[in-house]
């Protein structure tokens, strides 16, 4: 690592309209389906079970048409205080915020799916995509503060 190399907690980040593509490959497939006490964890769920399976293809049909539909609203922010010289010392406080631009509880409300169970999933994705995308090489732990706010650490 160069002396001119990012470190975690040296900016602050903002991600207004976030592209829900790039949080798709951290979707929490294991908590959905965790949730739902099928005998058999998330993947082995969906290629022993139809009723899983079916639930798996629903919900990525649901989101590949919201996104190509523009449906989700996804905006990111990442504060850190003051403005730390070594990654150890970072502490940011990151805010979530997600929402449909149409109701779509009928269209989940078929699969089992609460509205504010998607939300909280879209918001867990958006979580490992900040981690794996703003760590700059530092590994970082996250504290739930409240439904939509994190506490970010290095972890030395």
């Amino acid at each position: 690592m160069t002396d001119n190399a990012p470190i975690f907690g040296e900016h602050n980040m903002e991600a207004r309209h976030l592209d829900p593509n790039r949080i798709l490959p951290y979707f929490p497939w294991v908590e959905l389906f965790a949730t739902r006490n099928y005998e058999l964890p998330y993947p082995a769920i969906i290629y022993s079970n139809e009723e899983a399976e079916t639930l798996y293809q629903n919900v990525v049909d649901l989101l590949v048409a919201w996104i190509a539909e523009d449906q989700i609203d996804i905006n990111v922010t990442l504060q850190f205080e003051g403005n730390p010289e070594k990654s150890e010392e970072a502490v940011g406080v990151l805010c979530i915020e997600v929402q449909f631009l149409n109701r779509p509880a009928r269209l989940l409300n078929e699969f089992g799916i609460r509205e504010s169970e998607m939300v909280n999933l879209l918001r867990l994705a958006t979580l490992d995509w900040v981690l794996d995308s703003e760590n700059y090489g530092s590994e970082v732990q996250s504290e739930v503060l409240d439904e939509t706010h994190w506490r970010l650490t290095a972890v030395s």
